[in-house]
């Protein structure tokens, strides 16, 4: 079984390798995060010293995170707009070694892009951030980009899945911060409490206490999409 999931992971690993619009959008981020986080730094206002530049950075994190999302939606979603999965599903029909390798592979994919995206983050201004919060945008682009892996698993398609994900995020996570203090459990706002800083850091949750609750939504909805994904048909 360990050198079956091994092939399966591998495999999978090729296949986003060789996606184009993976390999663009892992480019874009790199490239992105960094890039908006100078423009916001340079946009601060100057007698807020060091600490709005910082804050300014990380604020690049809540911009970047599209292209974490676009890479788990893609990284689910792409074999069915084309349905390859059909191939898929008869080159590995044990259901669960494939929902692994396919989850494990992406899960790869989104730790290296955010590893590198928030190290050039870090690398791009004056005042280098700590290392917590460092540690904190990692997780969280790891995350968000997990749970719209599992988004678009349930969903089977491209824009039903950054529908659901970029509406979430942009739109109702912040119409719902300002009617209710609920809304700071949701998993994109709890999850920011990994990295916010100064004036940003919301009180409703600890950095520790947003982390484990947005781990606790993505693997609630994973084991979810897991299960659809094996009892439903190709």
């Amino acid at each position: 079984m360990n050198s079956r999931f091994t092939d399966v992971t591998a495999a999978e690993l090729i296949k986003l390798r060789t996606l184009p619009a993976v390999a663009g959008t892992i480019g874009a981020t790199l490239l992105g995060v960094p890039g908006l986080a100078l423009v916001l730094q340079a946009a601060a206002p100057e007698p807020a010293g060091a600490s709005a530049a910082t804050d300014a950075g990380f604020q690049a994190i809540e911009y970047g995170q599209v292209g974490l999302i676009l890479l788990g939606v893609l990284a689910a979603a792409t074999e069915y707009s084309g349905r390859q999965i059909h191939t898929t599903v008869k080159s590995v029909p044990h259901r669960p070694l494939l929902a692994a390798g396919k989850a494990v592979a992406h899960l790869v994919t989104a730790a290296m892009t955010a590893v590198l995206a928030v190290g050039a983050l870090a690398g791009v201004g004056e005042r280098r951030p700590s290392f917590g919060p460092l540690l904190g945008a990692v997780a969280y682009l790891l995350l968000i980009s997990m749970l719209a892996y599992t988004v678009a698993l349930l969903t089977r398609g491209v824009l039903a899945a950054l529908v659901v994900m970029l509406g979430l995020v942009f739109v109702a996570s912040p119409l719902l911060t300002r009617v209710t203090a609920m809304a700071g459990y949701l998993p994109d706002r709890a999850g920011r409490q990994m990295y916010q800083t100064g004036s940003s850091y919301d009180t409703t949750l600890t950095a520790g206490q947003g982390g484990v609750l947005m781990a606790l939504w993505v693997a609630l909805a994973l084991a979810l999409a897991t299960v659809m994904f094996i009892r439903r048909d190709a």
